[in-house]
């Protein structure tokens, strides 16, 4: 985890708003560490809301906000700029290997084709194509951005940023407050030319009482872009009328998806409930 923004209250807020340390948690031991910089080298800018993806011992950093002096004012401005991370074993320090972090892109820039992707995004992994999916965050407003016709992948060999149509992506999301975007779960390897689609749950915008209902599509981006909705809101509606429960959450887990909720709008409101979709 890189970066995040430094607490109203901290003895260091009157000079920065953001941090760049980078930290480690083990998922056993319940345990957090710090990965700190080479001596004598300096970390990327402090950052905050970007999107990261974690792969083959590398970290990739994307957007969010980076923070920016004039004069005796500092604020968060939109980073259209990206970072590269290699994790790999240092020493060994009191019994324990400690990790170490070299930095081969530090705030490199944007191409000019690349828009700003926004605040708090989501990146997905093409495996099969060797990309990541880069999609949209929101805005200063906290309101998904949407980029016209286009849709961004970064090819991981070569380091280069690719266009692709997002008009079906921009009408699934439409009205979203928030949206979950994951892979599909068995991709189809022989499909010819292969396509690159996505699963997404989007929870349009809640009036008053009204109940959190979720929507579910298949959205297809490349060769074709197409989107299909899958017909489950009456379900949800059923599950509100008879449960009172509303989810807020889509996973997919051992190759199953499901959705997560509770009786109120936040997790914290009571049990949780999972659900699962089968389609």
């Amino acid at each position: 985890m890189f970066g995040g923004r430094v607490p109203e209250d901290s003895p260091v807020a009157y000079e920065r708003l953001a941090d760049s340390s980078l930290y480690w948690f083990n998922l056993d031991s319940r345990e957090w560490g710090e990965i700190l910089p080479a001596p004598g080298r300096k970390p990327p800018m402090p950052r905050v809301g970007a999107t990261s993806l974690f792969h083959d011992s590398k970290l990739y950093i994307f957007g969010g906000k980076v923070q920016s002096r004039v004069k005796d004012s500092i604020s968060l401005v939109h980073a259209r700029s990206y970072c590269i991370a290699e994790i790999v074993p240092g020493p060994i320090v009191n019994g324990r290997e400690k990790l170490q972090v070299h930095w081969s892109a530090m705030d490199k820039a944007y191409p000019q084709h690349v828009p700003d992707l926004g605040v708090m995004g989501e990146a997905l992994l093409l495996q099969r194509d060797g990309k990541i999916l880069l999609l949209a965050g929101s805005d200063d407003t906290d309101s998904i951005i949407h980029h016209g016709t286009t849709m961004i992948t970064f090819d991981i060999k070569h380091q280069t940023f690719t266009s692709l149509p997002s008009d079906e992506f921009n009408h699934a999301i439409k009205g979203a407050v928030w949206y979950t975007p994951k892979l599909p779960l068995h991709p189809n390897p022989t499909e010819t030319p292969v396509s690159t689609s996505l699963i997404i749950s989007t929870n349009v915008g809640v009036h008053g009482n009204d109940p959190l209902i979720s929507q579910l599509w298949k959205v297809t981006l490349s060769p074709i872009a197409t989107s299909q909705q899958f017909d489950i809101e009456p379900r949800l509606k059923r599950i509100f009328e008879e449960k009172r429960v509303e989810f807020f959450l889509f996973c997919v887990a051992s190759g199953r998806m499901f959705f997560l909720g509770s009786r109120g709008k936040k997790p914290t409101d009571g049990p949780v409930y999972l659900g699962e979709v089968k389609l």
